[in-house]
């Protein structure tokens, strides 16, 4: 009997202990356009069926995600106030300099999107998206949709979306007009483009939906396959930024990203997989 009693005794230590050492946080912040996609790979999700925490019940992680945008999560990341930093832009030479470090977890393509009942305009070209954020065309007539003013949105500065929309449509030189409505995450300029017959706006392609229409870019369709293929050519990474390489619980998660079974929620959320 005390036998048993005894076993029982340590098996419950070993219990305690083994949760006390699966124990731990994870601080996370950055890219408006990672974050659901980052929020699905953590497993935190109340209903989630997958995720780091469903296929890691004995070594769960406390996940605290928050949304700002690319250049916001590498400066946390740089001052030591979060983990991981979310970045749909490559760091800068100075970033790199300081110590940080970008492990790409997939990669994403960045979609024109108009609101779905636009229905004349179903492609621009580079040159177009280029005229219609710097001015040059002011009016859907002069790039084949109806005689109606274009009202352009955009990201704020320090978006990684933003910052990929300069370097891939206007050169490098941001020359975005001063009139261009800013908004501050994915979701909002998604909404403000739903709501608006007339608008425009730049989106990561993971976060369209059938609230709005994704424009072909230079006659190739706004598809993971296409941009898989090369074909369809506005896509970047989607890094995560730690301080040197990843340690720890980040490391863990980061690893686990990178296997098949991270990189199935991946493609699930319309983002491409390495």
């Amino acid at each position: 009997m005390w036998r048993k009693v005894l076993v029982t005794l340590m098996a419950a230590t070993m219990m305690v202990g083994s949760t006390a050492m699966a124990a731990g946080t994870l601080t996370i912040s950055g890219s408006s356009s990672m974050y659901n996609l980052v929020y699905d790979l953590s497993g935190s999700k109340t209903g989630a069926t997958t995720g780091y925490n469903i296929a890691n019940p004995s070594n769960k992680i406390g996940f605290t995600i928050t949304e700002s945008d690319s250049g916001s999560g590498i400066k946390d990341v740089a001052a030591g106030t979060v983990n991981i930093g979310d970045s749909s832009r490559e760091l800068t030479a100075a970033e790199i300099a300081s110590g940080l470090k970008a492990t790409v977890i997939c990669k994403d393509a960045v979609a024109m999107i108009v609101n779905k009942n636009n229905t004349l305009v179903n492609n621009l070209t580079s040159a177009q998206i280029a005229g219609i954020y710097n001015g040059t065309y002011t009016n859907w007539s002069q790039v084949g949709g109806a005689s109606q003013p274009i009202v352009v949105y955009t990201r704020e500065v320090g978006s990684g979306t933003r910052s990929f929309f300069v370097s891939t449509f206007l050169g490098g030189t941001d020359t975005i007009k001063s009139t261009a409505t800013v908004y501050k995450s994915t979701e909002l300029i998604r909404a403000a483009v739903a709501a608006n017959p007339y608008a425009i706006g730049y989106i990561s392609l993971g976060s369209v939906d059938s609230t709005v229409k994704a424009t072909s870019l230079n006659g190739v369709a706004a598809t993971v396959a296409n941009a898989k293929a090369g074909t369809y050519t506005a896509v970047r990474n989607f890094n995560m930024v730690t301080k040197g390489a990843p340690t720890g619980n980040a490391q863990l998660f980061i690893n686990w990203i990178l296997t098949s079974a991270g990189q199935a929620i991946v493609t699930k959320d319309g983002e491409i997989s390495l």
